[in-house]
């Protein structure tokens, strides 16, 4: 029973129990006997308050043998931690990531909430939202604490990444019309309305030697994974790349591969930037508009697709995350894994995902 209850506390809970139970010393035999009858009573009467329930071990027994000798006593636990290894978080489809939320949380009823402490710390969690609500949830914060900061971040999540989708719209409205570099900066920055550097040459001296870095260092760094203002530079570049070489100059970008020399500006020519890794140019939402407007399409066009894009990214999103959020709290409030899939999979039918 002692080790039962410790399995089932957060680790501070857990600790403080321990340092309880070290500091009360030898405890009587009656005083034992004592507590043993009386926790014996709240479980009787939790049963017949039908909020647990119980059955003889003889019961289990008979069923074990009625089952056969090879028959499983007990359904075995998906490797949750396996799984992870073969496909992370991030590369899971919304019907991949409810399959996991049912396992951690058939992980949780059978060894506690403190048996996902492993599946955390695995290299495939990898989805810093999930992981900060469970990890919230193992160290036994409030529920309600934890529904207003899962709430909190998944608000700014949804922000941070529509403000990006607005400075990609910008820059891609800024090549279409032709915009020069600070043209451009000012297009951009004007949406970014919470830097201190907005549409200032100050702020145009901190772009170009500190923001201008990655463009020039890191495209190692997966597109996909800039934040918004880290684009402008990018932009920048481009529309000087684009103004001297014409729209064929970008090609290389568009076609989701890109050289040194395909970004080279007066910025860049002092300091080649490195080769840049495969794969680099990954965010087809930047690639595809930019693909089409080198191939002649009119921007109206262009943008009308990219705002229907845009729109279907945000929303599956922000689905994404309430899923997610469905499976922290139902993990946390003891669900069957049967019941917390019914819970997610009706958030699937509110979308279009598969």
């Amino acid at each position: 029973l002692k080790s039962r209850i410790l399995t089932n506390c957060s680790v501070r809970a857990r600790q403080l129990v321990r340092e309880d139970l070290a500091s009360l010393g030898a405890i009587p035999p009656e005083a034992g006997r004592e507590a043993r009858e009386k926790i014996g009573r709240v479980v009787k009467r939790l049963v017949e308050a039908g909020e647990i329930g119980a059955r003889p071990a003889s019961a289990g027994k008979s069923a074990a043998r009625s089952q056969g000798k090879g028959a499983a006593a007990r359904v075995p636990l998906p490797d949750v931690k396996g799984g992870l290894a073969r496909l992370p978080v991030s590369r899971r489809n919304p019907g991949q990531v409810v399959t996991l939320l049912v396992d951690m949380a058939a992980v949780a009823r059978r060894h506690g909430l403190l048996g996902l402490e492993d599946i955390l710390e695995s290299e495939g969690m990898d989805d810093d939202y999930l992981k900060v609500g469970m990890r919230m949830v193992l160290d036994g914060r409030e529920m309600d604490q934890v529904v207003a900061i899962m709430g909190a971040r998944r608000q700014a999540v949804v922000v941070a990444v529509g403000q990006r989708w607005e400075v990609m719209g910008a820059g891609l409205e800024g090549l279409a019309n032709g915009d020069g570099a600070y043209g451009m900066q000012e297009r951009c920055l004007a949406l970014l309305g919470d830097l201190p550097w907005q549409g200032r040459r100050a702020g145009a001296s901190i772009v170009r030697n500190s923001v201008a870095v990655k463009v020039k260092d890191s495209l190692q760094v997966p597109l996909s994974r800039w934040k918004a203002a880290e684009l402008v530079p990018l932009f920048m570049a481009l529309t000087m790349r684009a103004r001297s070489k014409g729209w064929l100059g970008l090609d290389g970008f568009a076609g989701g591969t890109i050289s040194d020399e395909a970004l080279s500006s007066d910025w860049y020519r002092k300091e080649p930037g490195r080769r840049v890794s495969p794969g680099a140019v990954d965010d087809e939402s930047l690639c595809v508009p930019l693909r089409l407007l080198v191939d002649g399409t009119p921007w109206e066009t262009v943008k009308a697709a990219w705002q229907v894009r845009k729109t279907a990214v945000l929303e599956d999103l922000a689905r994404r995350l309430a899923l997610i959020q469905t499976g922290v709290l139902g993990i946390a409030s003891g669900d069957h894994p049967r019941v917390l899939e019914v819970k997610c999979k009706a958030l699937l039918g509110q979308g279009s995902w598969g």
